[in-house]
């Protein structure tokens, strides 16, 4: 009977090793890695699997950063980053075309220029509100992306952030972005709504041409190219300005 008992207790210790998270983590010999200052630093990637789980700890060290091209061009379909993530840098997951699913946690405060660049297959992504950098062109040409939630804590939308994605439907740009980059949504011809405060419009009112390539969207519900008329009868003009 105690027999029965153990092995039961094993089964149930090893069900919830492999279940708990839903995925194992990865083999840590899979990974190219550095120390930084107590914390490692992922630079590459070298098994075979497509779904991959990075670890919390290597060597009881904590794994805070996802290097510069430690990813990029690799066949990935998802990736699971740990809680412990601080940074992900440029380039990271450069033209990894089939990567469908990435969580980015909570705690992780930068993510690099370019770092999702041509993931075609993204649909959508969770960004924690821990963010404050989201550098330009970070999801560049990731065409298949429908959905994205601004965080709370960026206060500006880098240049070229949704170039080309021309999945892109809907956005909201909270009030806390103060400022507004060059072709951030360059050609996201399918975009049908923004919304986004009078106080960023009238910060942004000669920067429109974000908008180019999007001939159907509606900002606060007006269409492009009205909205752009209101704006030119709107603004003060040069003699009212001397008065």
């Amino acid at each position: 009977m105690k027999r029965k008992i153990a092995c039961l207790l094993a089964c149930v210790l090893l069900c919830i090793s492999f279940c708990s998270c839903g995925k194992q983590t990865s083999p840590v010999e899979d990974f190219t890695y550095e120390f930084e200052e107590g914390t490692v630093k992922i630079t590459g990637y070298t098994g075979a699997d497509r779904e991959i789980v990075v670890p919390d700890t290597i060597e009881e060290r904590p794994v805070t950063t996802i290097g510069e091209e430690a990813f990029s061009g690799y066949d990935l379909v998802s990736i699971v980053l740990p809680d412990t993530l601080k940074t992900i840098e440029k380039d990271a997951f450069y033209q990894c075309t089939n990567l469908k699913s990435i969580e980015v946690p909570d705690g992780v405060t930068e993510i690099g220029t370019r770092a999702f660049d041509k993931c075609e297959e993204i649909i959508n992504v969770n960004l924690p509100d821990t963010l404050t950098l989201l550098d330009s062109a970070a999801f560049y040409e990731c065409i298949s992306l429908k959905e994205i939630t601004i965080p709370k804590n960026l206060t500006e939308l880098e240049n070229a952030l949704f170039y080309g994605c021309t999945s892109l439907e809907n956005i909201v740009i909270p009030d806390n972005i103060e400022k507004i980059g060059k072709k951030v949504f360059y050609g996201c011809e399918n975009l049908k709504s923004v919304t986004m405060s009078d106080t960023l419009i009238e910060k942004e009112k000669n920067n429109f041409d974000i908008f180019d390539g999007c001939p159907n969207v509606k900002i606060n519900g007006i269409l492009i190219s009205e909205f752009n008329t209101c704006l030119l009868y709107t603004s003060p003009s040069p003699r009212d300005t001397e008065r």
